[in-house]
């Protein structure tokens, strides 16, 4: 499913369009093969730093967490659609969070990365998770994202990962 997807995608790309619209043709292309039995679940995020804009379109996703440096917050941000191979016809819809500022994080993550659990079946969890991104704004995203692997390695301990973990951080600067 996740290489036919890729494979729509990639050759979408030439076509003008919102993000949502690449989810809208990702979806229409995925039911006849899924048989609405099977979905996968996406984020589409785009960062303009000319604009200061965050732009995202989510099929069964949550959106991306933004953390504000300036007011030292945690934007509550929402907006999304359902999984694709679902329901032929599901529209998107595209979602903007102006007013980036420099020193800004945003983090997109499967929830693999707060359902990390520890030895003692804790999650990881989002409070845990903000308390990491506040404490490590300081720094560069690529010395964040790798304090973000060790810490959830230190977390777990020696037990493996055993939910998906894919993320990407990103600091306006």
């Amino acid at each position: 499913l996740m290489a036919t997807a890729r494979g729509i995608l990639r050759s979408r790309c030439v076509v003008p369009g919102s993000l949502a619209d690449f989810l809208g043709h990702l979806n229409t292309m995925l039911v006849p093969d899924t048989g609405g039995e099977r979905f996968m679940t996406m984020l589409l995020v785009t960062l303009c730093a000319k604009r200061e804009e965050l732009r995202w379109a989510s099929a069964g996703h949550g959106p991306p967490i933004i953390y504000a440096a300036a007011s030292d917050s945690f934007p509550e941000i929402e907006g999304g659609g359902l999984p694709l191979g679902l329901i032929d016809d599901e529209v998107y819809e595209e979602y903007a969070q102006p007013g980036l500022n420099p020193g800004d994080l945003i983090l997109a993550a499967t929830d693999g990365l707060w359902e990390t659990r520890s030895q003692e079946d804790e999650l990881y969890g989002m409070d845990r998770l903000r308390r990491f991104l506040r404490e490590n704004a300081h720094r560069p995203a690529a010395e964040i994202s790798d304090a973000i692997r060790d810490a959830l390695a230190q977390y777990r301990g020696p037990a493996g990962q055993d939910d998906d973990l894919t993320f990407v951080i990103a600091k306006v600067i």
